[in-house]
């Protein structure tokens, strides 16, 4: 399976978790979901020489996801999930994935 098949996959999965009070049995459309992945690695100020440095150049390194997905194409109700940074772990997540498209995907 290819990888955005797998993503759409697991992003509807999460989305339908996430969401189970307000879909009342409904399903997510694995088609309509859009999964966003915002990383920044951060800055480590005075040329990264120091990592304990408090001043305030440092940022720390953020990772979000925001899930959208919809239970019909043309559905005007749209289903959303964030996984926070402090809730965010890479390694779960990508094994989610993968899991989604049964062990196996493509490029």
């Amino acid at each position: 399976m290819k990888y955005n098949e797998a993503l759409q996959i697991w992003g509807a999965s999460r989305l339908e978790r996430d969401n189970a009070y307000f879909l009342r049995g409904k399903r997510i459309l694995p088609q309509t979901v859009q999964v966003n992945m915002v990383f920044n690695p951060g800055f480590a100020c005075h040329g990264g020489n120091d990592p304990d440095c408090s001043c305030s150049l440092a940022e720390e390194p953020v990772a979000e996801v925001m899930i959208t997905g919809f239970t019909a194409p043309l559905s005007p109700r749209k289903y959303f999930s964030t996984i926070e940074p402090s809730d965010f772990d890479f390694s779960t997540i990508l094994g989610e994935i993968i899991a989604a498209g049964d062990g196996v995907l493509e490029a």
